[in-house]
């Protein structure tokens, strides 16, 4: 008896939890998104498309990019599998995206960019591995090479080695990039001021909940004013450097997610919350520089460190100097430095750091030197900003416009 009630009552929990994942996406998020696909013909296979061992690889301007990018993909009847960092596994969202096995999969992905160990290194090797072997057997993986969002207006992939490493597995898999615009300054993205972003860390359920609710019954449900999402495909050229380095690999896939918007980035996307007043979510996004005096460091010491990272690099001694960026220069991934702070922590007895700690060979230097570091956080005027004005304010402009007529 009481196992057919648990039975009965573990029904109805999962019945409940899929309507409300079902809702959420199909009514719901159309409420707030107005979502565009370019490109879609290279998925159909009335028209030439394939839907078999796609690899995609997408740019990652917000938090949303894969709930966005899934119903997109899967719209068009594509199973699929999303890469997603481990620590997203907290949010119940994720979690019950992740049961939608017939439709999609959701696989972690250890976050090494901030905590390090030998088992996250292991663990990612074989994510690689079997996500090539899947790729090989017709399966569809939906990739975000950069691995976090993006904090500027430019998508920027430094020296990520995953993507490399799949593709050298499977070199002949058909590689499709996806380039999402419009998200950037959305409450996901970094554009937004912390205290109100809806970020993997800081965001809370209930919050987010009632005020999407507010925006939704105020707006009166069909007047939520709509932050427009272009999503588009486009296959990986000739050009793609299918057996390239990490280094050559990332570079085309900045220039290819870049490219629509030019060398300053996205521009910034406001939208207000409401039909009837200019309310919008409050942006700015920030840069830190670190200073730091190398003249204190004995010349030795800086010999041992730029070998020790020429020699991860693969580069010659002269060609690596104190400015230059660990990752964006040098192509060293999360794994690299890992194993260069685990060095550093035996022979210098710093403390231990995670990859995101470090920017440049003079900044690993100056830690390893243990001499003061000064770190100076500054806010970055927005070069282009495209506001879409509330209802209410367009047809105040109007009115003005053709009034002084």
């Amino acid at each position: 008896m009481w196992k057919w009630l648990s039975d009965r009552w573990e029904l109805c929990v999962d019945t409940v939890k899929n309507a409300f994942f079902w809702v959420s996406h199909s009514i719901v998020l159309p409420l707030r998104y107005d979502i565009e696909l370019r490109g879609g013909d290279l998925i159909d296979p009335k028209k030439g498309g394939v839907t078999s061992s796609i690899l995609f690889l997408a740019n990652h301007s917000s938090h949303i990019d894969g709930t966005i990018l899934g119903i997109t993909l899967l719209r068009k009847g594509l199973p699929l599998t999303i890469w997603a960092l481990d620590l997203t596994f907290k949010l119940p969202y994720l979690r019950w995206a992740a049961r939608h096995k017939d439709t999609v999969r959701v696989v972690k992905v250890p976050n090494i960019n901030e905590t390090r160990s030998e088992k996250h290194s292991s663990k990612l090797h074989k994510l690689i591995t079997r996500t090539a072997d899947g790729l090989n057997h017709g399966e569809n993986f939906l990739i975000f090479p950069a691995g976090r969002c993006k904090k500027t207006p430019v998508e920027k992939i430094d020296g990520k080695s995953a993507i490399p490493l799949i593709i050298h597995q499977c070199p002949h898999v058909n590689v499709i990039l996806v380039r999402t615009t419009g998200l950037w300054g959305s409450r996901f993205s970094c554009a937004t001021k912390p205290e109100a972003r809806w970020a993997t860390r800081s965001i809370k359920g209930w919050e987010m909940f009632w005020t999407s609710l507010k925006m939704i019954i105020l707006n009166g449900i069909f007047f939520v004013p709509k932050r427009k999402i272009v999503v588009e495909l486009f296959p990986a050229g000739p050009d793609f450097p299918r057996f390239g380095s990490r280094l050559e690999t990332n570079r085309y896939l900045e220039k290819r997610y870049n490219e629509a918007w030019g060398p300053t980035g996205e521009p910034l996307s406001r939208v207000p919350n409401y039909f009837w007043k200019e309310h919008y979510t409050e942006h700015e996004y920030v840069v830190k520089e670190y200073q730091f005096n190398l003249d204190q460091v004995p010349k030795p010491f800086r010999n041992t460190i730029v070998k020790i990272v020429a020699d991860k690099s693969d580069l010659d001694v002269k060609d690596v100097n104190f400015d230059s960026l660990l990752g964006r220069d040098l192509g060293l991934d999360s794994l690299d430095l890992a194993e260069i702070l685990i060095e550093l922590e035996k022979q210098c007895g710093i403390k231990p750091l995670v990859p995101d700690d470090l920017t440049s060979v003079g900044h690993l230097i100056a830690i390893a030197a243990k001499i003061p570091i000064v770190c100076e956080v500054k806010a970055v005027p927005f070069h282009e900003v495209k506001e879409h004005k509330p209802f209410f304010s367009r047809i105040a402009a109007w009115w003005r416009k053709r009034f002084k007529r």
